[in-house]
Order: C-alpha cells, then structure tokens, then sequence
C-alpha cells in the first residue's frame, strides 16, 4: 500500500479520491510532536476537499438525522468517535467521512445500511500507530443501544470496572434519551390547542419526570462508590464545571428558568393576548401559579443555603485539629525516612490506615452533602411540574432539556477548539525550532 509522507497533519490530500485509504505511517519530520505515537490521542479522520462540493454537514444536526439513518461507531479502544454519512450528489452514493469534530452522530443514506466496514473504507488515518484498533468496526442502530436503564443494572452486577467509566458510559446513555424525549416534547408542542390530548401530555410529563428520577438513582448509587467522581465529573466540559453547586444544577435556577421562558413566550404570543387569545405556554401564567412559583423559590432557597453551609462547614474540616496534626505527623516521618527501616515500616503502615480512615471520614461527609443536594434539585423539579399545567410542563421541561443539553456541546466544543489549538500551536512551534536549528 502507497505511504504518505511529508503530509503536515489536519490537511487533507488535495489529490486523493475518497474513499481510498492511505496510510499516514510515518511522521513528515523528526521534529514533528506527533512522532511519539503517545502524545496523539486521537485518530483523525482528514475531510476531502471534493467533498464540500457535495455539502457534507459541517455541524452537528446539519441535515441527515434520523431514527433510521443515526448509527453509532464502536471503535474499541478509540477514546472517540468515528463520523460519517453517505453522499447524496453520487450515484451510487458515496460514504463521506467528516472529522472528529463533527458531532456525536454517525450520518447514513437510509436504515439497513450495511454494519460493518474496515480501515480501508477511510480516506486518510493519522497517526498509523493508532490504525490496529480500527482495522474492523462495527455500527449499531441507537434504537438497539441499551437504555441507560438497562446499563445501570447491568453496571451494578459488574463490580469490575472503574465507578467513574461506567456512570459515564450510563450519562452518555441518558443524556442520549434525553435528546430523544425532547423530539417528543417538541412535537406535543406544536399540537394546536383544541386538538390537544390533555392525558397522553400528562403521560409524556411523567415519563420524562420519570427520566430524571432514574438520572438521580443512578447518581445516588454510583454516589456511594465513588463521590469525588460525582462532586468532578470528567464527562462534564471546563464551563459546565464553572457552574456546578455541589456536583450538579442550582436548584434556583429552575426558577429562573421558567421566567426566562415565561417572558419570551409572553413576547412571542403579545399580538395574540391583545385579542384576547393565549396558547396556554408558559406565556399564560396565570396570577395564582406565579404566586406558588414565587412560594416555592423563596422555600428552595432556604433549603440551598441550608445546604450550601453544610458544605462549607465541611470544607473546614480539612483544616480541624486532626488533619493538621496527621500532616504534621506524615511530614515528619517523611523527614525521617531512611532511620531504623523495620521501625519506618511499621510507621507508614499505620500512617497509611490513619490517612485512610481520615480521608474516608471526609468522602462520607461529602456524599450525605451530594446527597441532599440532589434530592433538592428533583424534588424542585417535580414541585414546578406540579405547579404548570400539561402544556406548560411540556414547554419548561422543553426548555431544560435544550439549555441542558446546548451547554453541554457548546463546552465540549469549546474543550476540543482548545485542545485543537494547543495541538497546532504546538506543531508549529517545534516545526519552527528544528527549522532554526537546520
């Protein structure tokens, strides 16, 4: 097989059709970071200039999304996806493959697309090193997909794998449902207002509910194995972080939340209330809804302060009697080491059980605070649902699903624009250098 050499990675082989796969198996230049196959973490998947031509989607939810044509890429090792989508403008339709960036979708022409494919299938694969986990994949329709459900009670059976992996793996699942459900909330939105079935609302109402319920169970659970995982969580991006009370969302912010929306709905329908008509959104708020809103705000915060002290009072406990005198003690046999070695071991050991049982006094503390925090945020939610009407919970659960689930991609997308920088700066600089000292 042909090699490609002297190929800057991230640009894309002007002269190459897609489809046929070339083998990046060499770095251009000594000098080049990406030399250590270690310091690349992904595979990249280069798009081919003729393939613009054709429109290829450049953002995630940029046409061909579907419940027939939305597959998922298990790649084994791969930290990442794989992404593409079949080329309307050729007949047949060609596979166009799209960058790591793309989204979290997997694009294709129409369901019983054929589910599996190897590296030959690519147009171009950086680095080669990576290329052995990719030499055959497989995709699987989401509708086939455990349910977050499922997962967390195959997760719970399977004490294995690291607490912090396989409530990320559930997250990803739920947060997958969640975009689900929203499609479906949405289109119970459109329904117009005399053709709309009060009940199947209230059932798609509980149903969702019922999603976040399952959302915090598992929390609780994965909580008590593992609550420093929960309190940072790795499958969260920098700016969700920024924002996080106590491993998750304001309980207050709900209120905000339904405000905002009230006030642009109210925006949105003003030509129609002027006539006396209202489509029953968050708009229509009636007086006596706003006043149990506004009840239970000042409640919820009361008990977020309640909460938040708690917290605080925890955190001092690092700097107690007992943790001061343990540091002082673990530094001075640090200080010591090299003595009596018989005598030395026998101290690290009890030194270790000492830190141990410290430590895991402070973690169970974290998980009764963690705890209550997440059994305000659910309860908050249900008591707001309670408040709206069918209709209205639609619209609010609508809109934290989408606030949710935007922020979460615009931070990963943000996480990954930085990454990506970082990574060329990089390049550049070292390419630089060698070029200087050439």
């Amino acid at each position: 097989m042909e090699t490609l050499t002297k190929i800057p990675l991230f640009v894309p082989r002007m002269d190459e059709n897609p489809g046929n796969a070339k083998y990046l198996e060499k770095p251009y230049d000594i000098c080049d970071p990406y030399s250590n196959p270690q310091s690349q973490e992904l595979v990249q998947i280069l798009p081919h200039p003729e393939w613009a031509v054709h429109g290829y989607p450049e953002k995630k939810g940029d046409g061909w999304i579907g419940d027939s044509r939305t597959w998922e890429l298990d790649v084994g090792a791969l930290s990442s996806r794989l992404y593409f989508y079949q080329d309307p403008g050729t007949k047949p339709a060609r596979r166009i493959w799209c960058s790591l960036n793309v989204g979290t979708e997997i694009y294709v022409s129409r369901a019983g697309e054929t589910a599996e494919w190897t590296v030959s299938d690519f147009d171009v694969l950086v680095p080669e090193a990576k290329l052995k986990v990719c030499n055959t994949a497989t995709i699987t329709k989401m509708s086939e997909l455990p349910s977050s459900a499922s997962y967390m009670a195959s997760a719970i059976q399977d004490s294995s794998a690291p607490q912090s992996e396989t409530f990320k793996t559930f997250f990803e699942c739920w947060i997958g449902e969640q975009n689900q459900y929203l499609e479906e909330l949405v289109t119970a939105s459109d329904q117009q207002q005399g053709t709309r079935d009060e009940e199947s609302l209230r059932r798609l109402v509980e149903r969702v509910t019922e999603h976040y319920e399952l959302y915090y169970k598992a929390k609780a659970r994965w909580g008590k194995l593992d609550v420093l995982a929960m309190l940072s969580p790795s499958w969260t991006s920098k700016f969700e972080d920024a924002f996080l009370w106590i491993g998750g969302w304001r309980p207050s912010m709900a209120f905000h939340l339904v405000y905002s929306k009230s006030g642009l709905q109210l925006e949105d329908q003003f030509a129609q209330l002027l006539r006396g008509l209202g489509r029953g959104d968050l708009g229509d708020l009636s007086p006596g809804q706003f006043s149990r809103i506004n009840e239970l705000q000042a409640k919820t915060i009361k008990e977020e302060k309640k909460i938040s002290e708690k917290m605080a009072k925890l955190q001092e406990t690092v700097a107690d009697s007992a943790m001061v005198e343990l540091s002082h003690l673990a530094s001075e046999m640090m200080r010591r080491r090299g003595s009596a070695a018989g005598e030395v071991d026998g101290g690290e050991e009890r030194e270790k059980e000492r830190v141990n049982a410290a430590v895991e006094s402070k973690e169970e503390g974290l998980q009764k605070v963690l705890q209550k925090a997440d059994n305000l945020r659910l309860k908050t939610l249900k008591a707001v649902i309670e408040i709206l009407s069918p209709i209205q919970a639609v619209h609010f659960l609508i809109a934290a699903a989408e606030l949710h689930l935007r922020i979460h991609e615009w931070g990963k997308q943000r996480d990954a624009d930085k990454k990506q920088h970082l990574l060329e700066t990089a390049s550049a600089q070292t390419q630089e250098r060698c070029k200087n000292q050439s």
